[in-house]
């Protein structure tokens, strides 16, 4: 047997928004998904901006108050960039932007609104296991954008440290603390099941990596001697 290490998680899983580069070579700046086509990756990051935009604004006019206080709390007071791709210094603490959403053959603008927090994640099929990590604001949230599973089928969100499960559905939202124990209930749809059953979405959250390396970079202590002591200690905390 090979030494592969074979991932609990099935599904895909797409960072979107700031990142803290890979180990090898860590640095404060956008992820990158797609290294080719230049047009192509500009207009893939502009629109993946706007839809988280697009959540966050939608949640900020919907959603418990204490949720957004604390999200916007926690972007306030580390003056982290939001996720502006369009910004011409996009390691800035700019907080406006605007955005456009593309309805039928029409597309609004959004003019001068709060952009979305720093990072996020899109998820095509995506489940896991019980599981809990450490976060550095109290709330996350997620969007399920589209889902063709029946309800029979499973893939539903639950939190155990309440014992509730919540049934995915097309449009839903679902604001949760990630150091709550929570997961994904089994599917009848496998990894490698090719048909086109499909359940996707999207989450505002930040990885505490992020937050250590943007420290750092604001203190201007960001060296290659110290990148890999901060990183280290970024996953220790994460795994409390």
């Amino acid at each position: 047997m090979s030494g592969q290490e074979i991932s609990p998680n099935t599904g895909k899983l797409c960072q979107m928004g700031c990142s803290a580069g890979s180990r090898s070579k860590a640095s404060f700046d956008w992820v990158r998904n797609i290294t080719s086509k230049k047009n192509r990756l500009e207009d893939f990051e502009h629109l993946g901006s706007y839809i988280f935009a697009l959540l966050w604004n939608m949640s900020k006019g919907r959603l418990p108050k204490p949720i957004i206080e604390d999200i916007t709390g926690f972007c306030n007071s580390t003056l982290i960039p939001r996720m502006n791709y369009a910004a011409k210094d996009r390691a800035t603490s700019q907080i406006w932007g605007n955005y456009t959403v593309r309805v039928g053959a029409d597309d609004i603008e959004f003019d001068c609104v709060p952009m979305a927090p720093p990072s996020g994640f899109m998820a095509y099929n995506y489940s896991r296991g019980t599981h809990n990590e450490k976060c550095p604001h109290k709330y996350a949230l997620f969007w399920t954008t589209a889902r063709t599973y029946g309800s029979e089928e499973g893939g539903h969100f639950f939190i155990a440290d309440y014992g509730i499960r919540i049934k995915q559905s097309d449009n839903s939202v679902v604001g949760w603390k990630p150091t709550d124990f929570h997961g994904t209930t089994l599917s009848v749809k496998g990894p490698t099941d090719e048909s086109d059953s499909h359940q996707i979405g999207m989450s505002i959250v930040t990885p505490v990596r992020l937050l250590k390396l943007w420290e750092k970079y604001q203190q201007e202590q960001i060296t290659a001697d110290n990148v890999e002591a901060i990183l280290v200690e970024s996953d220790d905390y994460e795994e409390e």
